[in-house]
């Protein structure tokens, strides 16, 4: 079965990164389970550091951990329900509430820390499995999110999608053409030759009689299509790549209505291009946009193509 949320990609890290964490909390209970000690996994940042730097206040702890005073005090009174520290005024301040490990709780200590060491090693061993840069790449993720958080960072999209423009090749653009083609091709399938041909020499395309366009953001070319003559009634729209950082926010469909438009003003009747069946969002767009699935007279160009679609132009 399918993991949907491998399949959103980063646009469900949110929910990736809480399906891992409870995984790993719910397998950590289970450790204490078997070692016959009373003590929840989410316990363990506020009940560690008290064992480290007791007394200690709500805001203390909060700072310290990054997270919220109210979180940090319901924690709190769990842990002082179950025993484990005591709540006691400042005797400089009354109104400071300090924090601290009860006779208990320092027992409880005392046969954690040896839980933890072994636990502490498996999940070492789990990270170098998976790469060893796991948490390297959340400690980089979360100073990137403080220095700029999402909210501002889609305001920022949402401002360059604004200001997209799709335009004609110049020899400037000449890389991006290739470079797009085969981040896509190689995240899915294979370059094949007949790709390289084009792709290395998009000039051919030109002199042909074709056309090339690119899409334009905040001075940074993220997607391209090509439009090739194959007779004066037909045209072919090929080599359509969009960045994956810029994937949904319609330049696909800019750059295949730039495509359309351009068929159009030379009197083109019909539009066709060459596609896969197994990328759904792309025969999805194509077939909300108008074309309809044919058989043509010739074999694909490329190995990979199983789909043939054609419009036809008013």
């Amino acid at each position: 079965m399918t993991d949907y949320l491998k399949k959103q990609g980063c646009l469900a890290i949110g929910s990736l990164m809480r399906r891992v964490s409870e995984s790993i909390s719910q397998e950590v209970a289970e450790i204490y389970r078997q070692h016959d000690l009373p003590f929840e996994p989410k316990w363990f940042p506020v009940f560690s550091l008290l064992a480290e730097q007791s007394p200690l206040t709500a805001t203390e702890i909060a700072d310290q951990l990054g997270v919220t005073h109210s979180a940090i005090n319901q924690i709190a009174q769990e842990l002082i329900d179950q025993g484990y520290i005591e709540s006691e005024h400042d005797k400089q301040d009354k109104r400071r509430r300090l924090f601290v490990l009860s006779n208990k709780g320092k027992g409880v200590v005392s046969k954690l820390k040896p839980v933890w060491v072994k636990i502490r090693a498996a999940i070492e061993d789990l990270l170098q499995e998976s790469g060893g840069q796991f948490l390297p790449n959340i400690y980089a993720l979360e100073s990137c999110h403080k220095k700029q958080p999402l909210s501002k960072r889609v305001q920022e999209v949402a401002h360059n999608q604004q200001d997209m423009q799709i335009v004609r090749y110049e020899p400037a653009y000449r890389k991006y053409f290739a470079d797009l083609n085969i981040e896509w091709l190689t995240k899915y399938f294979t370059v094949e030759k007949g790709d390289e041909m084009l792709l290395h020499d998009p000039e051919s395309i030109l002199a042909a009689g074709g056309e090339i366009f690119f899409a334009l953001t905040d001075k940074k070319i993220v997607g391209t299509a090509a439009l090739i003559y194959r007779s004066p009634e037909q045209y072919e729209i090929a080599k359509m790549a969009v960045s994956s950082k810029f994937q949904g926010l319609g330049i696909g469909k800019k750059l295949l209505n730039a495509c359309i438009n351009e068929a159009k003003r030379r009197a083109a009747k019909h539009v066709i291009l060459e596609t896969v069946s197994v990328l759904k969002a792309a025969v999805h767009l194509y077939t909300k946009m108008g074309f309809v699935k044919y058989k043509p007279d010739q074999s694909p160009q490329f190995e990979r193509v199983d789909t043939f679609m054609r419009l036809k132009l008013k």
